[in-house]
C-alpha cells in the first residue's frame, strides 16, 4: 500500500515481531517492535547513514523487514559465508537510496533462536562483526559523524568483552587496535 500511495520509494521497511523460542524450540514470547522517537514521513538514504546508531529505534540493517527497489541490488551481493552480510553492504544499498519510508507496525515475524548465528558466540561472528565495525569507523571519522562514532566503538568494545574468550589472539589484537 506505501509504495502504490508513493511509487518514488525505494525502499519500504517495517517493524516486526521478536519470536523468542526455548531450546526445545517452543516460542515462549511474542513482543512487537515499535519505532521509538519521532517518526517522519521520508528519510534518504544518508539520514539513516546518519542515525542508524541514533536512539531511535527504526530497524535500518536488518535485511528481512524491507521492501527494495530491485536495482538497489545492482551490483552490490551479500558475501557467502558471511555473518553480519547485512551490515557489510549495508551503506551501499543506502547510499542508493533517495526515498525511504517506515512504518511502524509490525508486519514480520522474527524468531530468536537461543542456538542461532546471532545469539551465538563465535570466532567468525566476532571477526565479521569487527570487519563492519572498522569501515563504519572510518566512516564516520571521514565524514566527522561523531556521535555515531562514540556509539559504535562503545558498541565495539562491548562486543570485544563479551566475545573475546571465542576469539584467537589475533583476533583479540586487531580489535585492540581498532580502539
Amino acid at each position: 500500500d506505501e509504495i502504490d500511495r508513493n511509487p518514488e520509494l525505494d525502499m519500504v521497511m517495517s517493524m516486526f515481531y521478536n519470536v523468542i523460542s526455548d531450546e526445545n524450540g517452543s516460542d515462549c514470547t511474542m513482543e512487537a517492535v515499535s519505532v521509538k522517537g519521532e517518526l517522519r514521513d521520508s528519510y534518504t538514504g544518508d539520514d539513516i547513514i546518519c542515525n542508524r546508531l541514533s536512539e531511535m529505534r527504526i530497524p535500518y540493517i536488518l535485511a528481512w523487514n524491507k521492501l527494495y527497489r530491485c536495482g538497489l541490488f545492482d551490483n552490490v551481493r551479500y558475501e557467502d559465508g558471511a555473518v553480519h552480510e547485512d551490515e557489510l553492504i549495508f551503506r551501499s544499498i543506502m547510499e542508493r537510496c533517495s526515498h525511504i519510508a517506515v512504518i511502524d507496525k509490525p508486519l514480520t515475524y522474527h524468531r530468536i533462536r537461543p542456538d542461532s548465528i546471532m545469539t551465538g558466540c563465535s570466532a567468525k561472528n566476532a571477526g565479521c562483526a569487527l570487519r563492519w565495525m572498522n569501515e563504519e569507523i572510518k566512516y564516520y571519522r571521514k565524514r566527522k559523524l561523531y556521535g555515531q562514532l562514540h556509539r559504535l566503538e562503545h558498541m565495539m568494545c562491548n562486543r570485544y568483552v563479551s566475545d573475546k574468550r571465542y576469539m584467537d589472539a589475533e583476533l583479540r589484537e586487531q580489535y585492540r587496535d581498532s580502539f
